[in-house]
């Protein structure tokens, strides 16, 4: 179909007057429409110049360069000219171009380096559906960015979210006002095929590859297209590609893998048309969903799953997970086979499951780690994430993670009680790496060993192929340096160039240590994995127990896992589960020296302290001196107990551990705290506010240091400690006329008509006084407290203190209820009046 039918033209004139008047605006387009290859080209003239451009954010590396080529070509020109590229070491820009199109990692460094973003008129952002990290990142920054520097410029920054589908609350919610521009789609009809409840694989913890093949073969032999099959990783696009082409006897036939790893030459050939005459099987992961055009398909087959990184906050790691994709990504999947004309699509699930799947993905923000956004956030000049305006908040436990790491890295500091960036934080934003693998390459100039260093960080980064069951991280990076040496792999040695180039440029700001060169690989993985490190469990051959809590062991008795274990000492680079273990397996890690476990060689997690323990069996506190690096216990030993009125802090921690309980006085305490309790609750307004405080276990607990520290310069002895007078420590924080009215108002004791004083119980509900009946004579009504405002409750006892009733209206009692127990009484009691 020709540009000039693309249905995205009909809202042009609208998307310019739009973005002319607001600051974000949502444009919806079906795959097919031409968004990012016409919106941008009519946007050229009404917001990029010379003095500001366009920049068009891409999720993906392919999508940056495919996407540029396209425009270019739609201006008749190469990119580099009007249309040019960036991404992470590929660049495609010259003086000419005013419309730029980058990665979100891209994109951050210059919001880095010109937070008004002086030189962008638009920023647009396509495929937003997919919510990645790192665009929800962008985007917040953008719009902090209006809000900061809107009235500094002589015009607006504007942005513009693209996406097939923007259909999610969060997005809606935290930008009501925000327009939305819904465009017709030029999807051709695909007629979709399910499997039968038999062969369902789309739950499955696997991909079904045999499954796959069958039905590869099956759709080269009922249809004569193109076939673009669908996988969740690597793994299994080679696995699949293995089988297929054992089974393809057709020489016309070709199968091409497409993956974000993959070289550009082998991508290209992936994208392109085949030669007249053939055909070919793409063997994708989800980087063919968006944003890619693959000539000549008209079948889709469609694994249903995906893998991705989803990070667990309480082990600091982060794994690879197999799911099920969303509705949403199976529609643009199946939408692939119907861009350029009728097609079908064929999903390895059931009817019934796809209904049960997720409507839309779930955004990375809520499974990811956070140590490199929190980065950018604070070399933005944000201190605190949530000043930012997210589209959806980052989880509290997973920010509080992230800052833990990146002050374990060294790049943060506290400083007056706000994160800052240290001078190895201010290096690392220059190495477009993560956090962890920026720490490295930071030690390995330290340790003067950046060519271990850049070896090291791409072997991390991208484990190399035939070294995932390699427990042994010099293992792994034997084949990396096989792979730079025979210079099979062109973009690793081109990765490497890169990052010795930054290394070399970043060298001149640090001063060289002295490390062994046999414990340099050892120093570079501390460096990167601080939180990883492990020391063997009570003798145990192969339990570890890493700094951050978790337990690990040994994977194997191989001769890489014997090697291990002769170290007491592991970092543990990478893990993985197992069912019928909860524990992780160590899948890869490298032996630590004693030598690198010494303040000397910068290791800064050997901590000093001292420790207070109440032994409840003994009844008594006890203090140790601790050496520690994290929940690393290196040893201990029994000290005296310092004074009392020096020990606040390590006595608020006990009772807070232990709950009051702790002091004796607590139980016979509850009946004063209900008390106030209630009159609390009957003086407070509508807005819930009294005079009277708040005081259950919880509250109390939180403001140890205000009512008990005080009190502890009056406790001599630590044995007395549990005997403190907890109503006197309480009484102190509450003013002399609440005391008074608390006595008058709410007292402790009620006088009955026989002259007797009897406990009032307030954890009922009317206050409950138990007494015997005969001593409620003459007394008509019923009496109350608090002013009149709360009325009593008796539990009426017979004369042996057995129940007769319970009232809490004397008045309908001797009328209605006293004539029947008097009755009865009479005949047991005779002397009883």
């Amino acid at each position: 179909m020709s540009a000039e039918a693309l249905p995205i033209l009909k809202l042009i004139p609208d998307l310019l007057k739009q973005l002319r008047a607001q600051p974000v605006l949502a444009l919806q387009a079906p795959p097919g429409a031409g968004k990012s290859t016409e919106c941008p080209i009519h946007l050229l003239d009404d917001f990029a110049s010379e003095a500001r451009k366009i920049v068009l954010l891409q999720p993906r590396r392919l999508a940056v360069r495919n996407v540029a080529h396209r425009l270019a070509k739609r201006l008749g020109e190469q990119p580099g000219q009007r249309i040019g590229y960036r991404m992470r070491g590929e660049s495609r820009c010259s003086s000419q171009t005013i419309l730029e199109v980058q990665t979100e990692g891209v994109f951050l460094r210059l919001l880095q380096n010109d937070p008004a973003l002086e030189s962008v008129s638009l920023v647009i952002f396509d495929e937003y559906h997919e919510r990645s990290l790192n665009a929800d990142l962008c985007f917040a920054l953008c719009r902090h960015s209006q809000a900061l520097f809107g009235d500094l410029r002589d015009e607006p920054l504007r942005l513009l979210l693209m996406s097939a589908t923007l259909d999610n609350e969060g997005l809606k919610s935290a930008l009501p006002e925000m327009p939305w521009l819904i465009s017709e789609g030029r999807q051709h009809p695909v007629t979709v095929h399910y499997e039968s409840q038999a062969t369902d694989s789309a739950r499955r913890r696997s991909c079904d590859l045999d499954l796959l093949k069958k039905r590869v073969l099956d759709a080269l032999d009922q249809h004569s297209c193109n076939i673009l099959v669908f996988l969740p990783g690597q793994v299994d696009i080679r696995r699949l590609q293995s089988m297929l082409d054992g089974a393809i006897d057709d020489a016309s036939i070709h199968c091409r893998p497409l993956y974000g790893a993959l070289p550009m030459k082998a991508q290209q050939a992936a994208i392109a048309a085949p030669p007249a005459g053939q055909r070919k099987v793409v063997l994708a992961t989800d980087i063919a969903e968006t944003s890619l055009t693959i000539d000549g398909i008209h079948c889709v087959i469609d694994s249903g799953l995906a893998k991705k990184p989803v990070f667990i906050p309480r082990s600091g790691l982060s794994r690879l997970e197999l799911a099920p994709i969303p509705r949403s990504a199976a529609e643009q999947r199946a939408g692939r086979a119907g861009r350029l004309g009728p097609g079908v699509a064929y999903r390895l699930w059931t009817e019934e499951a796809h209904h049960r799947l997720a409507r839309h993905r779930s955004p990375e923000i809520y499974s990811s780690d956070l140590s490199s956004a929190l980065l950018q956030c604070l070399a933005f000049g944000c201190d605190d994430p949530y000043e930012l305006p997210w589209v959806e908040a980052p989880p509290q436990a997973a920010v509080t993670q992230a800052f833990s790491l990146l002050r374990a890295l060294n790049f943060i500091a506290d400083v007056e009680g706000k994160p800052k960036l240290t001078e190895k934080g201010q290096a690392a934003l220059s190495l477009p790496l993560e956090p962890r693998l920026q720490a490295l390459l930071i030690a390995a100039l330290e340790a003067d060993c950046v060519a271990l260093g850049c070896e090291l960080a791409l072997c991390l980064e991208s484990p190399p192929r035939g070294s995932e069951q390699a427990i042994e991280i010099g293992a792994r990076l034997s084949v990396t340096r096989q792979q730079l040496k025979t210079g099979g792999d062109r973009r690793l040695q081109q990765e490497y160039k890169r990052l010795h180039s930054i290394c070399s440029n970043l060298a001149s700001q640090f001063e060289p240590s002295t490390v062994a060169k046999e414990h340099q690989l050892a120093y570079l993985c501390m460096a990167a994995f601080p939180d990883r490190l492990a020391r063997r469990s009570n003798n145990n051959a192969d339990q570890y127990l890493m700094v951050n809590g978790r337990g690990v062991r040994l994977a194997s008795s191989s001769s890489q896992s014997a090697e291990l274990a002769k170290s007491d000492w592991l970092v543990v680079i990478d893990t993985r589960g197992r069912k019928d273990d909860s524990r992780d397996l160590v899948a890869c890690g490298i032996a630590i020296p004693s030598a690198l476990l010494t303040p000397e060689q910068g290791f800064h997690r050997l901590e000093e302290h001292t420790e207070l323990h109440f032994n409840e069996k003994q009844q008594r506190f006890q203090a140790r001196q601790m050496k520690r690096i994290g929940a690393i216990e290196l040893n201990s030993q029994p000290i005296a107990l310092p004074p009392i009125a020096e020990a606040g802090k390590w006595i608020t921690q006990t009772i807070r551990g232990t709950g009051l309980a702790f002091f004796q006085q607590w139980p016979s305490l509850q009946n004063w705290l209900n008390r106030i309790s209630l009159l609390r609750e009957l003086e407070a307004d509508e807005a819930g506010e009294t005079l009277w405080p708040n005081w259950d276990e919880q509250r109390l607990l939180a403001s140890l240091e205000q009512w008990l520290l005080p009190m502890l310069p009056s406790v001599r002895e630590w044995s007395a400690l549990p005997s403190l007078d907890l109503k006197t420590a309480l009484e102190t924080q509450l003013d002399w006329s609440l005391l008074q009215r608390l006595e008058q108002e709410a007292p402790s004791r009620y006088q009955a008509p026989s002259g007797l004083w009897h406990d009032i119980d307030y954890s009922q509900s009317p206050p409950l006084v138990e007494l015997k009946l005969q001593e409620l004579f003459s007394l008509n009504e019923t009496p109350s407290i608090a002013r009149g405002r709360q009325r009593l409750k008796f539990h009426l006892l017979s004369p042996a203190g057995r129940p007769l009733a319970v009232s809490s209206d004397l008045a309908h009692f001797w009328q209605h209820g006293y004539p029947q127990v008097k009755a009865e009484m009479k005949g047991r009691y005779p002397k009883h009046p």
